[in-house]
């Protein structure tokens, strides 16, 4: 009887283990969603004002940084004419310990990049 609860705590051990591996290795898809959620925002607001101006990529290193985000690099014109392309591109490191055995994690970094194009309109109301 005693060998069954030795048994039964091991497996149990081991699919927590398991669990665990699985939960942590989807932080990092997660976090790129945020990043993508956050530039696609100031895409909007970018391709709505023809342009970003040096608050708004202040307010959106500074909102990526709040998220964890290191290493932020931002491009985006500060005006465009009516009818042209603008460019977004935006960079950013995500530092997170992952899991490589049951009881050992290491540091890995994961670039992330966000570039895309608008066209630049003005709306008059």
């Amino acid at each position: 009887m005693a060998e069954r609860a030795v048994v039964t705590a091991i497996l149990l051990m081991i699919v927590l283990s398991i669990c665990l591996y699985i939960t942590e290795s989807f932080i990092p898809i997660g976090k790129n969603m945020d990043f993508r959620d956050v530039c696609r925002s100031y895409l909007m607001k970018m391709e709505y004002c023809s342009g970003l101006g040096p608050e708004d990529l202040n307010a959106l290193e500074e909102r990526l940084e709040d998220l964890g985000f290191s290493g932020i690099t931002v491009y985006a014109p500060e005006s465009a004419k009516a009818g042209s392309e603008m460019i977004l591109d935006v960079a950013a490191v995500y530092s997170h310990m992952s899991p490589v055995y049951i009881f050992r994690r290491i540091a890995r970094e994961y670039e992330m990049r966000y570039s895309r194009t608008a066209i630049a309109r003005r709306i008059m109301n």
